[in-house]
């Protein structure tokens, strides 16, 4: 296995990866999410391959198959905190006939050491649905600390 920068060639393969994890996201939270707008989606993550202060990389086994992807890039937090620059992680996912292979822990491994190599920020962030237990356990496995949490309550 290998991580290299993504590029235009792995979108559809990502977008495949993501689908399956937004289907997880819907079943345990349904009603939350918008659907998979391929054209909408596909064009999102093309968006990243060259956008400046961000960071896309795809997992490739052997065949040089896309088993898994990780893309961020820099926000600055400003609301009622001290203004820092952050890496935030929008998605990282791994497509679910390859998981439990060390593939997530691999690319946020090297997402990590780019970003401290590349980067002038403080620190990475990401957001976890609250029921998503498996994301929870893994992000904490790699030692990251849970730091803010949002409630929801349905009024209708």
């Amino acid at each position: 296995m290998k991580v290299i920068k993504a590029t235009e060639n792995h979108i559809n393969k990502i977008f495949h990866i993501f689908k399956d994890a937004a289907e997880y996201h819907d079943n345990i939270h349904p009603n939350v999410f918008a659907g998979t707008d391929s054209e909408k989606q596909t064009k999102w993550f093309k968006g990243f391959i060259n956008k400046e202060n961000s960071l896309f990389l795809v997992s490739l086994d052997n065949n040089d198959n896309v088993t898994g992807f990780v893309l961020g890039e820099i926000l600055e937090r400003k609301e009622n905190y001290k203004i820092r620059k952050h890496f935030y992680v929008h998605k990282l996912a791994v497509d679910e006939e390859c998981r439990r292979q060390g593939i997530a822990t691999a690319l946020y491994s090297e997402f990590k050491k780019q970003v401290k190599e590349s980067f002038d920020v403080t620190e990475i962030e990401l957001r976890v649905y609250g029921r998503n237990e498996i994301a929870h356990k893994f992000y904490q496995s790699l030692g990251m600390n849970l730091f803010f949490s949002n409630f929801i309550e349905d009024v209708k």
